[in-house]
């Protein structure tokens, strides 16, 4: 049944059948991924009791997607050439498990013996350009009478973080103490394929619990970047007869995967620290973010999703923001680049970013990543950055005099010396007025510092309505002050000061100004290398 904006079509879409009696397809279904990169899902159906020279061998069918839906004959099919071992009685996608960039598949064969009757197999088999190898590419087996090893199968997801996809087997009838207990087994993807042997295995210990008799990937539950996997145990008792139980095992044993992301110009050119202009004045409607792409299924496509409000506003209701294609996120993981623009000019603004994986490659089930923030907190309003102010006119910039003399201003600011030391560089800025920044809205601020962070110069903007002693103090964050602007300023607006800080040592900074002695704002600034 295909879906649509108002949800699943009430007729079939697809059907498939077996053409055989007594051959139960449709056993087990699953989305099989996409076996040949087309960028359609394909699907995978099991046919347990399919006969074809061993009777109740079993067969499992792939249906490769396209943009008309699954083809009508089956693209690959496979057998356990065993009679009665029920091949197909589980199927699922294995993720990647190669890191190829191509979804594999496995099946089970829960009652396959070799050396042991009933012990159960199951099978990978490799995705490529072509779709799946004829033949397998791994196998496993309980090396247990009756314990039917493949009952179920699934993709683990990425237990480990390596990249790679790993995949959970169940058998459920396996004894390790207590009779038909169950256990569970998890294999390691690489870039060879599979393990040979179990990476990590679980059992009830509990007599006829049937432990594993489901198993499945439930995507990144704790949200630390790496896969967890559900085992069910349908006749586990704990005060009821047979009531059962599921039980979930986190992936990873240590500490999560960081996936903070970042922000920066629109340009490319400089990160943004936290509350930082994401602009300058010619550029003010705009700013990427960038976050180390890596995902809990191992390696798949992706692309980001920016959800961003306005300071104050519920980010929840946010404007989204998608990027247009997915990317490969390769096996250890890729920064994924995107800018956000059309945002307001000179506007604090808060904003979170997760992943969106391809749907065609999901193999847990889940579609995206969590949200991930720059700065923790609450969803109502604390600002990550700030768009710049509104840009001066195109016209060229003039000098006002307001004099028959020349009009320039010249400010000298001294670093003031600390007990032990003295003054080892003097700093000259230049207070001017230029008309083309005379528009520029303060937003009811008594100065505008500009562009914020900044390497080596920063400037301070002023609109004033007669002529004002101005002084500026800049202190470290442990209070000292490093730099003194005062000056006498002329009326007029666009009144700017130019302050060269390309010696100052990279951090943060306060700023306190002072118009006629009296404290007018303080302002935090960002020195970056």
């Amino acid at each position: 049944y295909h879906g649509s904006s108002s949800g699943l079509e009430n007729t079939a879409a697809w059907t498939a059948e077996s053409n055989q009696t007594n051959a139960q397809i449709g056993i087990s279904v699953a989305s099989a991924g996409d076996v040949n990169g087309d960028g359609y899902s394909d699907v995978i159906v099991g046919a347990y009791c399919y006969s074809n020279g061993e009777s109740y061998e079993g067969r499992a069918y792939v249906y490769h997607g396209s943009s008309s839906g699954l083809a009508g004959a089956a693209a690959w099919t496979a057998e356990s050439d065993q009679a009665v071992a029920y091949f197909g009685v589980s199927v699922a996608s294995a993720g990647d498990v190669n890191g190829d960039g191509y979804s594999d598949v496995i099946v089970g064969a829960r009652d396959y013996g070799n050396g042991e009757n009933n012990e159960g197999r199951a099978y990978v088999y490799h995705g490529s350009s072509i779709g799946l190898a004829a033949t397998e590419n791994w196998t496993a087996e309980s090396d247990q009478v009756n314990a039917r090893f493949g009952i179920s199968v699934a993709s683990a997801g990425d237990v480990n973080g390596d990249g790679y996809s790993d995949v959970i087997v169940g058998a459920y009838r396996y004894d390790n103490g207590e009779t038909d207990e169950g256990c569970a087994y998890v294999y390691h993807g690489s870039s060879g394929g599979l393990s040979g042997t179990a990476a990590w295995t679980a059992e009830s210990n509990q007599i006829d619990a049937r432990f594993g008799y489901s198993v499945a990937s439930v995507g990144d539950v704790n949200g630390d970047g790496y896969s967890d996997v559900i085992v069910g145990a349908h006749a586990y008792d704990n005060g009821e007869t047979d009531e059962g139980r599921a039980f979930v095992y986190y992936g990873n044993d240590t500490a999560g995967l960081s996936m903070i992301p970042r922000q920066a110009r629109a340009d490319g050119s400089q990160l943004i620290m936290p509350v930082g202009m994401a602009s300058d004045l010619l550029s003010n409607t705009a700013f990427r973010v960038r976050l180390f792409g890596r995902s809990t299924q191992g390696r798949i496509r992706a692309r980001l999703q920016v959800q961003i409000a306005e300071s104050g506003q519920s980010l929840i209701s946010g404007t989204m923001h998608t990027q247009a294609g997915y990317m490969d996120l390769n096996v250890t993981g890729t920064e994924v680049d995107y800018q956000v623009s059309g945002l307001t000019a000179h506007q604090a603004y808060y904003w979170r970013a997760r992943l969106l994986y391809d749907p065609a490659q999901v193999s847990t089930g889940q579609l995206h990543s969590p949200w991930f923030r720059i700065s923790k907190g609450n969803l109502e309003g604390n600002a990550d950055m700030r768009t710049g102010p509104e840009p001066p006119p195109t016209a060229t910039p003039t000098i006002t005099p307001t004099s028959t003399t020349s009009p320039t201003v010249t400010l000298t600011a001294t670093i003031t010396p600390t007990a032990t030391t003295s003054p080892t560089a003097t700093i000259t800025p230049t207070a001017t007025q230029t008309s083309g920044l005379a528009n520029i809205d303060l937003k009811g601020k008594a100065v505008l510092a500009y562009p914020n962070p900044t390497q080596n110069q920063m400037k301070f903007l002023m609109h004033l309505d007669k002529a004002t002693d101005v002084e500026i103090n800049i202190y470290n964050l442990t209070g000292e002050r490093i730099a003194k602007l005062k000056e006498t300023i002329p009326a007029g607006r666009g009144q700017v000061l130019v302050w060269n800080c390309a010696d100052i040592a990279p951090g943060i900074y306060l700023a306190k100004a002072y118009f006629g002695g009296e404290e007018k704002q303080t302002i935090k600034l960002a020195v970056v290398e």
